[in-house]
């Protein structure tokens, strides 16, 4: 057949599609029409494809990676990469395209080597998988992201660990779309420390203080880092929901520790946390003049804006010093004996090695030297306790050298003298006694719940130990012992024991009288009246308001007194669980305040009473480099908060603004 036939033929249903839009084309189906796609062209007549539907026999042939999309039934999903990809156009032929990206493969090898796991731990359960539905996937994942980056802050690890933890998660949890779509490395984590957590954490403190409108107390003290030196700022309030909370919230270089110097600058941080200095209670720093000097010292820069200013001096210093005075006074320098064994052993693993030999000579065990600082307070007592369990092969160690033993060693361990008696191990036991019972101060006035109401009682028992040991003549058990044996011997030189371990003493209590007032008119004694653990009464609340002339709070007495009555009645209810017995004084205040609104009065008075006056665990922690980069954020977020490193998705929003 001719052309000119095909192309009438074409015309004809041409023009019957136009009259019926439902007609479908069929182009040339006469078998005399060789080429219909060609007249179709030369018609200029467009062909309607027809568009691939997701078909659920695929899955069977590609496996259970691929699903459809139920939001569109022309598109499929690949679970491995969460990927929603079109099949209109092509069909099985883009599953297959798919199949072939690097995306793909990578996340194959990752399912690959994660199957002994998941095949070891089981398929997640219903609920495990339905659990974070409510919230949206980039809610997750941000959620995800923030619990991460604050589990390294709060356990100090770095940001390289993490980095690789987060890649390392994907291969173990191929099957969470939250793990796979978390993008969190050095450089973004430390953005969210810098820029997120550390700001948002550092906020929720001043608003807590603001909107509440709290009594703080202010603590700095000062730290040198090779040329720079560095200064934290820590308030510390009392709130009835979460009592004692010590928060920093700066931490800056000032090369000025002037008392004008240190002014300014927590001035200058007190401005811009947007902080009142009107709320400051109490000062708390080191007993230096330039803290707390009569004349002129920050406390009477910082008095002159707060006229009722309570002072807080570090009484932790105070029982330190104490020991250190006294020691001054034995006939042998422990301090030194310690500081030169520990010196000829930490530099040779031959001495050291040599003396391994001698402890195992006794049937001991080796226990590795501990090295002493001097400006520590508590690292002499464990130095002590370390030598004295291995202090027989250690002597014999220094013997066995002769003449290659240090002079000074030997003049100091009394090894070139005729007496028989081991002089040096009584010390060492006489030490190891008394310095428990300094040891045990200075931890309880470093403890988190300590307040300045159980300073008096702290520093009185401490004298009271004292007392009765030298009253007692009661040195230790094992230094008993051990002048009991000299004494049958030697009397004189166990009355010269005797009589030095008194100097001791004396020496100590006179240092503690001469620096903490142990008088009834001192303040803290009267604050002492009301830490809950005997019956409280009216006349203490008020002789403490007229002692720290707290007129300016506009207390009622009146009502004031209706108050302790209503608490008399309750401590009486209280006082005799065992469980609130056991708590500490802060604690004890914290339960009255929730069991009962009737307080007011109280509670403002105490909020300007709780302060805690240890501070060198702000130096303690390991991030403090420089005050401009990352680690002072992390210091703040490791400071500020006392959440655990769980993190719901619903404060995303909130810690994100």
């Amino acid at each position: 057949m001719d052309a000119d036939n095909c192309i009438s033929r074409n015309t004809s249903k041409k023009r019957l599609l136009e009259s019926d839009s439902d007609l479908e084309l069929d182009c040339c189906s006469d078998s005399d029409c060789s080429t219909p796609k060609k007249c179709l062209k030369l018609m200029n007549i467009k062909q309607t494809k027809r568009r691939q539907k997701y078909k659920s026999l695929w899955e069977k042939e590609h496996g259970a990676w691929l699903t459809n999309d139920p939001q569109n039934e022309y598109n499929a999903k690949c679970k491995l990469c969460g990927v929603i990809f079109a099949i209109a156009s092509a069909g099985i032929g883009q599953v297959k395209q798919h199949l072939q990206t690097k995306q793909h493969k990578s996340k194959s090898e990752m399912k690959k080597s994660s199957g002994v796991l998941e095949k070891f731990i089981g398929p997640a359960s219903a609920s495990t998988s339905s659990q974070g539905s409510f919230y949206s996937d980039k809610d997750n994942v941000t959620a995800a992201e923030l619990a991460l980056t604050y589990h390294t802050v709060k356990h100090n690890l770095s940001y390289n660990s993490m980095d690789c933890t987060v890649k390392l998660n994907k291969i173990i949890y191929v099957n969470s779309s939250t793990a796979t779509s978390i993008r969190l490395a050095r450089t973004k984590m430390e953005a969210i420390v810098t820029e997120v957590l550390g700001p948002y954490a550092l906020q929720n403190v001043i608003d807590d203080l603001n909107s509440n409108n709290l009594y703080f107390c202010l603590q700095t003290d000062a730290s040198n880092k090779k040329n720079i030196k560095l200064f934290p700022l820590v308030v510390q309030y009392f709130t009835a929901k979460n009592g004692i909370q010590s928060k920093l919230i700066d931490f800056y270089e000032n090369s000025n520790e002037s008392a004008d110097g240190m002014f300014h600058a927590i001035e200058k941080s007190i401005e811009q946390c947007k902080l009142s200095f009107s709320n400051i209670s109490g000062l708390s720093a080191d007993n230096t003049n330039a803290n707390f000097g009569i004349n002129h010292s920050l406390f009477t820069n910082i008095r002159d804006l707060v006229p009722d200013l309570i002072k807080g001096n570090c009484h932790a210093h105070i029982v330190h010093n104490c020991m250190k005075h006294a020691m001054n006074f034995l006939s042998y320098d422990i301090e030194n004996i310690i500081l030169k064994i520990y010196a000829h052993f930490s530099h040779s693993a031959v001495r050291r090695e040599e003396l391994k030999k001698f402890i195992e000579s006794v049937d001991g065990d080796f226990h590795e030297l501990k090295r002493h600082v001097g400006t520590r307070w508590l690292s002499l007592l464990p130095c002590i306790d370390t030598i004295l369990l291995n202090w027989r092969a250690i002597r014999n160690y220094f013997v066995s050298l002769g003449e290659d033993c240090p002079m000074i060693i030997q003049n100091l361990l009394l090894l070139n003298t005729s007496d028989n008696h081991d002089l040096i191990d009584v010390y060492f036991n006489f030490c190891s006694h008394i310095l428990n019972v300094f040891t045990k101060t200075v931890k309880f006035l470093e403890g988190n719940n300590i307040t300045l109401l159980d300073v008096y009682n702290i520093m009185h028992n401490l004298r009271k130990e004292l007392m009765k040991r030298k009253e007692d003549l009661f040195f230790g058990y094992e230094t008993g012992k051990k002048i009991k044996q000299i004494e049958m011997s030697s009397p004189e030189v166990s009355q010269k024991i005797h009589r030095n371990f008194i100097l001791f003493l004396d020496k100590a209590l006179m240092y503690l009288d001469k620096w903490f007032d142990f008088n009834h008119t001192n303040y803290l004694f009267s604050l002492s009246n009301i830490n809950l653990k005997s019956d409280v009464e009216y006349q203490h609340f008020s002789h403490i308001v007229e002692t720290l002339k707290l007129q300016k709070l506009n207390i009622n007495m009146d009502d004031l007194y209706e108050e302790v009555s209503l608490l008399k009645e309750l401590y009486a209810q209280v006082n005799h669980s065992k469980d609130f017995l056991e708590l500490s004084t802060s604690q004890k205040w914290q339960k009255i305040f929730q069991s009962s609104n009737d307080f007011d009065i109280i509670k403002k008075l105490l909020l300007i009473l709780r302060q805690y006056f240890g501070f060198d665990a702000i130096f303690s922690n390991k991030v403090v480099e420089n005050p401009d980069d990352r680690h002072f954020v992390i210091l703040v977020k490791k400071t500020v908060t006392s959440k655990s490193c769980k993190i719901d998705a619903v404060e995303v929003e909130q810690s994100t603004v």
